[in-house]
This record gives structure tokens, sequence and C-alpha cells, in this order.
């Protein structure tokens, strides 16, 4: 950005009304004017010069670099990422061998969903990124009895099935699929204090699961079905019930501002070797045409970045790590929510995990967007975590 575009139009006419006299003065020409109307000039020009020295710095400061080297941005690149998220975190694992039973998933609330993430470095440091995502969010139906089919078997709410020693146990439930497809652009990778994004989109909420295999409810289903089939883990057999809610349309619009700052950077060319670390804070608004879905977000956090001297064969390997707190206001309260992140991979190929944590007041415009419905009532106000794996490509 050319420093000269800060300058307001008001300040150049300013330095053009006063600066001639005074200019005048300093070359020993006489104006003639009243003693105090040229006191009253002389001041107005000197908060003039202050105000344009001010306004100069802080372009000077909005334009200097944010990180001490090369950033993450090769223009032309692509970056593809295939996410998927569920509240039982790592099929269980994390349950079984970390968390204590009351603070397990279950798979309830918002319980299972993925995303399309396609990035596209554009010039001038812009990045221009689409997404489109489909989170389920589902409520069993514990005190209402049920009969139907599922595989060719008659099913009920009442009864369990048998399969070799373990028992499974048939979950119909009501159920809500959040879609959302979104475009945005953003200057993040310009290396400078400040940065932005804006976007917009549209978003459905739906349980018509008109989508197929792209229909998370499906999805659940399908997965259930085979762990029970084929491991030794059982899980609920899960059957989706339509609620007869109709689907709701609607558009988005979003953006952030915000503030970015390398905090640590070295880059050795003769080893090959890069690291840097970044703070950064922004404010996000999201306006939604669907009831309840608008918030306004703070968040902060830091990030870190290694990448390694090249591999015969592998490459280049590089480790990210960032770690990210999210505070968001909305029709239904206040939400915190912490998140990290952790990738590791080459310049072609990576695989990454985040871990994100739901505190406060749980923004439920999908109606199911509940917190511990199948926990004791001591510990039923517990919102779930979620754990999102996830593949990425460059090129």
């Amino acid at each position: 950005m050319k420093q000269s575009l800060l300058i307001p139009h008001f300040l150049l006419i300013a330095i053009l009304s006063y600066g001639a006299p005074l200019l005048a003065q300093a070359k020993g020409i006489v104006v003639e004017q009243a003693p105090y109307e040229g006191k009253v000039k002389t001041e107005l020009a000197q908060f003039v010069t202050t105000t344009l020295l001010q306004v100069n710095q802080l372009g000077q400061a909005l334009t200097l670099p944010c990180h001490g080297g090369e950033s993450d941005y090769q223009l032309g690149r692509t970056k593809l990422q295939l996410k998927f998220t569920n509240d039982n975190k790592f099929l269980n694992l994390y349950d079984a061998f970390i968390a204590a039973p009351n603070e397990r998933g279950d798979d309830m609330g918002y319980t299972h969903g993925y995303a399309l993430v396609v990035e596209r470095d554009l010039p001038k440091r812009l990045r221009l990124t689409l997404i489109a995502s489909n989170d389920l969010y589902t409520q069993a139906l514990v005190n209402q009895a049920y009969q139907g089919t599922l595989n060719g078997e008659k099913i009920s709410n009442r009864n369990n099935q048998s399969d070799g020693e373990k028992i499974v146990t048939w979950r119909p439930q009501y159920f809500v699929e959040d879609q959302k497809l979104t475009l945005s652009l953003d200057n993040q990778k310009n290396d400078r204090l400040l940065f932005w994004r804006v976007g917009g989109g549209v978003q459905r909420l739906s349980n018509s699961q008109d989508l197929g295999p792209l229909s998370t409810g499906a999805q659940q289903t399908a997965l259930h079905h085979a762990i029970n089939l084929y491991t030794p883990i059982s899980f609920n057999e899960r059957v989706q019930i339509k609620d007869g809610e109709r689907d709701r349309l609607g558009l988005i619009l979003e953006g952030e501002l915000g503030l970015q700052k390398s905090l640590f950077s070295y880059h050795d060319k003769d080893q090959d070797l890069d690291i840097e670390i970044t703070l950064y804070t922004s404010t996000g608004i999201h306006l939604g045409t669907i009831p309840g879905t608008s918030n306004l977000s703070l968040k902060g956090g830091s990030q870190a970045q290694v990448k390694l001297p090249s591999l015969p064969i592998i490459g280049r390997l590089s480790a990210e790590a960032k770690s990210e707190m999210e505070a968001s206001a909305h029709a239904y309260g206040q939400t915190l929510s912490p998140k990290g992140t952790l990738i590791l991979g080459n310049e072609t190929l990576g695989i990454g995990v985040d871990y994100q944590g739901f505190q406060g007041d749980l923004q439920n415009y999908q109606g199911y967007n509940l917190p511990g419905l199948n926990r004791t009532p001591a510990s039923s106000s517990r919102n779930d975590d979620t754990a999102t794996l996830f593949m990425q490509w460059n090129f």
C-alpha cells in the first residue's frame, strides 16, 4: 500500500491553504494578514503537520513486514484439505485410554462432520478459500417408542441385537445437517501487521439426507454398522428419524480484521532451515439470514512452524503447531472455544489433527446442538470436545 493513499484529501487542502503563507514567510516574503489570523493559521499548520507525521508513522507500521523471512506464500499454489470431525475422538481411542467415563463423546449434539477446503495463492499475496462443509447434530428418542427396519431387519429402541459377544443397541434419533458453502478472500499471507478477510456463501439446515453418501446422517449410520460388523468395538446402531421440520436456506456474510506479528524468526538458506513463531489476534462478524446463525467473535493465538532441510525422495519435512482461543457472542449467549492444531508433512502432503473444546452457551440454531444428552444429571451440562483428522495436498 502506498503511503500517499493514507493521507486524506482534506489534509492536502489544509496544506495548500495554510502552507503557502508559512513558506512565504520562511523565504522572507511579507504577507499581509491580521496578527490574530496569522497566529491561528500558524497553530493550525502545526497541527496539520503533526497529524501528517502521525498518519505516515501509522502507514509505515501497517506496511512493515510481520515475519523475518519468507512467508508460506507461493503464487499459483493450491492447497486441498479433507477434514473429518467426531465427538468420539479417534474412534474412542482417546476415550478408552485418556478420558474419564463422563468425559467421553456420546454421539449426540454435535457429533460428526466433514469439510473440503480449497485454498489458492493469488497475486499481491492474496488468498482465495472455498469451504464446503456438512455437520451433523442429533438428539436421541430416549422416552419415545420406535419400531422400524434397518438393513432388512426389524428394529426397536426397546430391544438389543446380539452379534457374537457384542450387544448392539439400536438408537433412533432426530437429526439435522448443517451444510455450508463459503468463498472468502484474505491477505493474511502478506507478512504485514494488519490483515483482513471478507467472504460470503449459502447455508442449509436439512434432515432430508438427499445427498446420498455425502449426507452426514447416512455416513454415521454406515460407519457405526461397519465398526460393529468388522471390529470388536460396540457402537450404537443409529437410525435417523425426520423431525418434521422443513429445510431452511439462508445466506452468509463474513468479515474479519486482525493483527499479526512475528515473535521469533530464523532463516538459514545455507542449512535450508526455517523457524517461525507468530502471534495473532482478530475480531470477526458472521451474519446469516437463518435466525440465530449470526455472531461476533474475538480470537487470539500463536503459530509455530519449522521447515527442515530437504531429504532424498521425502523432500523437505515440516511441522506446524497452532493454539487458539476464540470467544463468541450470539443469540444464545457466549461461547469460549479453545483449539489446538498439529500438522506434519512435506512440501506436497500432510496430515493433521485439530482438538477443540466448547465452554459456555452453545449456539443452538440447529435445534440439537445440546450438551451431555447421554450422561448422568451431575455431568449433563458438560459440552463435548471434538477431534478433527485431516489430510492436505499442495500442488
